[in-house]
């Protein structure tokens, strides 16, 4: 009786704290999202010019690295791909170099950036925007890192799963770099409350479309090329020609063997049974 009674007084304490703690759980979210909200008011009205012109930096920076260089140097390395058939090694070199460049000038603005980012806040986790950022960091250099110094040679299981990673790292880090400039653009509508980026939403948003177009084309490239291909030089062959090809015998097929010559010119009187 006496544990029943005090497992019912533990039980009825909890009753009673656990709204408690609710309500001043949720207190303390309020205030806290108060505070960054004071606190970005105050960033607005002191920050100085220079670390405005930080900021103006910082995004026009990232915005050409991760909205514009990275992505161009994905559509040169599928011109890449798509050149290989011609086997012209001038023309796949041109490619190869354009998405080399394009990549290490993305990557040097992106450094640039990032520079300019610690320069105005300093080292910070507080936004989305910088934890992503981060992130983003981390998987551009490992890209990169692994293009130079750790591509096997063609030919082996090893450059296959190479390839693969090489895709995903550079693939994510395009579309993780999108999102992340999209929310520096709303960041920045928050730090210049004045300048309203619709326009410039709408050119941005308008790019990705038209080089995500053009990525989608180079990869049904193929199937367009034997789509208007002549049907001389088609793939299936023509339905006379393979008529011809099916209902053409060999005359061979109908030459008798000697012997059965013989038993049809036998005289039809050999087979005829003689009377009882």
């Amino acid at each position: 009786m006496g544990a029943s009674h005090a497992f019912r007084e533990d039980l009825s304490a909890y009753i009673y704290v656990l709204p408690l703690l609710y309500f001043q759980a949720k207190e303390e979210l309020r205030r806290r999202a108060a505070h960054r909200s004071n606190s970005l008011k105050k960033q607005r009205t002191c920050l100085t010019l220079e670390e405005r012109g930080y900021i103006v930096l910082h995004g026009w920076l990232m915005y050409f690295s991760f909205g514009l260089l990275f992505p161009a140097g994905a559509l040169f390395a599928r011109f890449m791909q798509v050149s290989r058939r011609t086997k012209n090694p001038n023309i796949i070199s041109k490619f190869y170099k354009l998405h080399l460049y394009s990549e290490a000038l993305g990557t040097f603005l992106m450094f640039i950036g990032v520079i300019s980012g610690f320069a105005q806040l300093g080292i910070s986790t507080t936004h989305t925007h910088q934890r992503l950022g981060y992130a983003l960091w981390i998987i551009i250099w490992i890209h990169v890192l692994s293009a130079f110094l750790l591509r096997p040679g063609l030919g082996s299981l090893q450059r296959g799963i190479w390839y693969v990673a090489h895709w995903l790292m550079g693939t994510s880090s395009i579309l993780l770099g999108i999102y992340n400039t999209y929310s520096g653009i709303g960041i920045w509508e928050k730090v210049f409350p004045k300048q309203r980026l619709l326009s410039l939403n709408i050119a941005f948003s308008v790019q990705l479309a038209f080089m995500g177009l053009v990525y989608y084309a180079l990869d049904r490239y193929d199937t367009f090329l034997l789509q208007i291909k002549k049907r001389e030089t088609s793939v299936a062959p023509k339905v006379d020609e393979m008529d011809h090809k099916m209902f053409e015998m060999d005359h061979k097929m109908f030459q008798m063997d000697p012997m059965d010559q013989k038993f049809f010119q036998m005289d039809p009187k050999s087979f005829q049974m003689g009377a009882a």
